[in-house]
C-alpha cells in the first residue's frame, strides 16, 4: 500500500479485487484513523475523463506531484438527482 503524507491530508492507495468489500470495511472500521461520517448518507456519482493511455489513472495511483484530474460529479439517484458539475483539479508539488 502506498501512503502520501502531507501537512494538509493522508492518503492511503491501494487496488483491491472485486469482492473485497469486507477487508476494505474492516479495515476502515479497525483503522486508528478514527474514521466516521460527516455528510449523510447520499449516492455520489463521477464520470472522470482520461487519454488512451489512461495518464491521469497512473498518475494518481503512483501518487504523481503535478498532474490534474477531470470530472463530472452529481449527488443523487435515477429518480432524484441534483445538477452536475464539471470539476477540473490541480496539483502542483
Amino acid at each position: 500500500m502506498k501512503s502520501i503524507n502531507t501537512p494538509k491530508r493522508i492518503e492511503l492507495k491501494d487496488v483491491f479485487k472485486i469482492g473485497d468489500e469486507n477487508l476494505i470495511f474492516h479495515f476502515l472500521h479497525s483503522s486508528k484513523f478514527s474514521f466516521q461520517e460527516i455528510y449523510p448518507k447520499r449516492h455520489i456519482n463521477s464520470l472522470y475523463f482520461d487519454n488512451y493511455e489512461y495518464t491521469s489513472h497512473v498518475n494518481s495511483i503512483e501518487g504523481a506531484s503535478e498532474r490534474i484530474k477531470t470530472r463530472i460529479r452529481w449527488y443523487g439517484t435515477k429518480l432524484k438527482t441534483n445538477k452536475a458539475s464539471l470539476e477540473v483539479k490541480s496539483k502542483k508539488g
